[in-house]
């Protein structure tokens, strides 16, 4: 770390790892294990609380924190807390140059969960729609972003206007493709908005959420949704092949940098 962390920080560290191991035993395992070191050479102290303390401090100096919340995280893959703090650690940038009231640890997590959750709608958009696609196609996907020619050959299976599954909340209900589409991409474009309104989110994923907001295959959708009102000409969707296949890559980068990001 390039700065002194704050005391809340130290004092929600310290916290967690209390919380994880019982004694003084476990944590001894963990530090030989995980960080490779003998615990009575980086830490001592009268008491489990006194030894974890300078066993932060001795991280803190060595730029080791990470490592060892990262260390937590194996065996404790699920802790939300334990998550937090390696996104606090890992991307320090992320969220620099906010106001003082949203750099306390609440705000940050509070940030943190919103971005996990509106990033992670985006992506899961693209795959149920090509999960979809492949299922009515009756084609079996090798992978969630296939190649352009496993793309060509699914579109190619289905119209514009024939019967697709349309999800509103938790009601079912049946439509076309188009309207299928269209539910995607509105759901997709409002989580980017309102993503872009943080401030400070990291700048790569920032300009991946734009080139998906105004890809060319939610400007067809768009398009072909409005024509549906005034007499679409029910064709095959083959002629979305490119522009689907640019926007599942774009979703690929976008799932990367994700877990990049927010995955320990």
């Amino acid at each position: 770390m390039s700065s002194q962390l704050s005391g809340k920080l130290i004092d929600a560290i310290c916290t967690t790892i209390k919380d994880c191991f019982a004694n003084e035993g476990e944590l001894r395992i963990f530090v030989r294990t995980k960080l490779n070191e003998k615990l009575d050479t980086v830490a001592g102290g009268q008491n489990l609380s006194e030894i974890v303390f300078n066993l932060v401090e001795w991280a803190e100096s060595k730029g080791r924190l990470l490592e060892l919340a990262q260390g937590m995280s194996v065996t404790n893959p699920q802790n939300p807390v334990i998550l937090s703090l390696i996104e606090k650690l890992k991307n320090p940038g992320i969220f620099e140059n906010t106001t003082a009231d949203s750099q306390s640890d609440d705000g940050i997590d509070r940030i943190v969960a919103f971005l996990v959750k509106r990033i992670g709608y985006i992506v899961s958009d693209h795959k149920q729609q090509i999960r979809y696609f492949s299922q009515y196609a009756n084609v079996n996907l090798t992978t969630e972003y296939p190649p352009i020619e496993q793309v060509q050959l699914i579109l190619s299976s289905l119209t514009l206007k024939s019967e697709a599954p349309i999800c509103l909340g938790v009601v079912e209900a049946k439509g076309n493709w188009v309207h299928f589409m269209n539910h995607f991409v509105v759901k997709s474009k409002e989580s980017i908005q309102k993503i872009l309104r943080v401030p400070n989110v990291d700048s790569a994923m920032v300009n991946l959420l734009i080139e998906i907001d105004d890809c060319e295959y939610f400007n067809q959708v768009c398009l072909l949704h409005t024509l549906l009102m005034s007499g679409l000409a029910d064709t095959d969707m083959s002629v979305l092949t490119n522009d689907f296949y640019y926007y599942g890559e774009l979703c690929r980068k976008l799932d990367i940098r994700f877990q990049q990001i927010y995955t320990p």
